[in-house]
């Protein structure tokens, strides 16, 4: 905008639009037998909006106000190398680990807002074969974006000799939304293009549309546009 470049914020990008067009619902398919009142499900809902609404762009829009994030870059190449270690890079042991940690971070706090009965059968619901990875590949399809980011975490942790820079890791977070919830997403960014085409199979499961460039953008526009 004709203004100086500021280097902090080299490659940081949002989208707003994500969030506000996205609203995470409370819902339960009960075993049979099993009931659960309509006020329990009712006061589960509430503190479950009330909750979403405190994270998500509020939170970051405060959090940087117009600054470089807060806090020191994370160390997550040590981290990757560590876990490649640990799990002999077994791709299976690496999502289980990730999404656990990732569960740990943003669905378990939510949960704990909940009267019991409801979380418990929030959690029994998604129950079935295929051991941990099973039960969270079914959670996680309720939580794209969240789905989103455990699958571009496992593919940094098999990059450990990479070299970590704060952007790179608020991009990861803040690229998983916009994947989950919106039609097209434009990125000229090489490591997300790599991530995204070559590391994941985010395109695979989403019907967001990757295009790598403003020319791509406007062509895909130009062919959806009401």
């Amino acid at each position: 905008m004709g203004s100086p470049v500021d280097e902090s914020l080299n490659g940081l990008f949002t989208t707003p639009a994500a969030f506000v067009g996205s609203r995470p619902a409370v819902t339960f398919d009960l075993p049979d037998g099993q009931t659960i009142s309509p006020e329990v499900a009712a006061d589960a809902r509430v503190h479950f909006q009330e909750e979403m609404g405190k994270i998500g762009i509020v939170a970051m829009a405060t959090e940087m106000s117009g600054q470089a994030p807060a806090g020191t870059p994370p160390a997550h190449s040590e981290a990757a190398k560590k876990a490649m270690e640990k799990f002999k890079g077994n791709k299976s042991k690496l999502f289980v680990a990730e999404a656990a940690n990732c569960f740990a971070m943003y669905v378990t706090p939510l949960l704990k807002r909940f009267p019991p009965e409801a979380s418990v059968l929030w959690l029994k619901q998604f129950a079935g074969p295929g051991g941990e990875e099973g039960w969270f590949r079914r959670a996680l399809v309720e939580l794209p974006a969240l789905y989103n980011f455990v699958d571009i975490m496992v593919a940094m942790d098999k990059q450990p000799a990479r070299k970590d820079k704060h952007n790179h890791f608020v991009d990861n977070e803040i690229v998983a939304v916009p994947l989950a919830y919106t039609d097209v997403f434009a990125a000229k960014d090489k490591g997300i293009r790599d991530l995204l085409r070559n590391r994941t199979q985010i395109l695979a499961r989403t019907t967001c549309v990757y295009c790598d460039g403003l020319t791509e953008l406007e062509a895909w526009l130009a062919a959806n546009a009401p």
